[in-house]
């Protein structure tokens, strides 16, 4: 499964949103807003891992419920929405493109 994904961190560095766009189903984002001033992007120590791991079995997730986004953060988010859309946009087009050429070939 081809994905394309964002991590853009809140601005009172407590939280993060991270955006994945799933390129095999056009249109569908999942979106998750993390807290504790994780940075994600990096691997975590075998300590850290039990502790968010207990995190998630005594609170059942490592969500939050907002995310500050700085003007240049909903920039990049929204360039990433409209670079996955274009590409979205090329994979339908493709598609209908090879339809219709089927299409033809069946014709003839």
């Amino acid at each position: 499964m081809e994905t394309k994904e964002i991590f853009l961190k809140c601005e009172c560095s407590g939280c993060a949103l991270s955006v994945e766009a799933d390129m095999e189903l056009p249109g569908d984002y999942n979106i998750g807003l993390w807290h504790h001033g994780i940075d994600f992007t990096r691997k975590f120590s075998w300590r850290k891992r039990l502790k968010l791991a207990w995190q998630l079995v005594r609170k059942g997730t490592l969500y939050k419920d907002c995310v500050v986004l700085s003007s240049e953060s909903v920039v990049k988010l929204c360039w990433f929405i409209d670079e996955t859309e274009a590409e979205y946009r090329k994979i339908a087009d493709q598609k209908v493109f090879d339809r219709i050429m089927a299409d033809n070939e069946l014709k003839k």
